[in-house]
């Protein structure tokens, strides 16, 4: 899963595979760190993973590495520090309805406003083409 600039250049990913526990990594590129985007990714991270029968979700980080202590805390994560390394845990419930409609919902309103950012690129380089160049003023001269 990634989020993606309206030019669909990866921001941010977050890798998770199915098992009886997950680890989890999300990783956002540096110009766009404290956005929300690391939390976003780590919250559909949690949603998959669960509707996956996935039980537990695991991270592993340095402890100053702040930003990741920062998301696993927000998300509510057990975490257990040890000679400058940390590992958070999240015990996730069962998947029920609710979390598979909730995973629906959440890829439709990214593939709306995917279509909405491309919609909005295009209008702006048809402006950009409508616009009056340099050589259109020198012709009107």
């Amino acid at each position: 899963m990634n989020y993606t600039s309206s030019a669909q250049r990866i921001w941010g990913v977050a890798k998770d595979t199915p098992s009886s526990a997950c680890r989890c990594s999300p990783s956002v590129l540096p110009g766009h760190r404290r956005r929300g985007i690391g939390g976003a990714l780590l919250g559909r991270a949690h949603m998959h993973a669960r509707n996956w029968g996935v039980h537990a979700l695991f991270m592993h980080c340095l402890t100053e590495n702040a930003a990741m202590m920062h998301l696993a805390r927000k998300q509510g994560m057990d975490i257990v520090t040890e000679a400058g390394e940390a590992d958070a845990w999240l015990k996730l419930p069962p998947a029920d309805a609710s979390s598979y409609m909730g995973a629906v919902f959440q890829q439709r309103v990214a593939l709306f406003d995917s279509a909405l950012k491309r919609q909005l690129a295009n209008a702006r380089r048809i402006a950009d083409a409508l616009k009056p160049g340099p050589a259109s003023r020198a012709q009107e001269k």
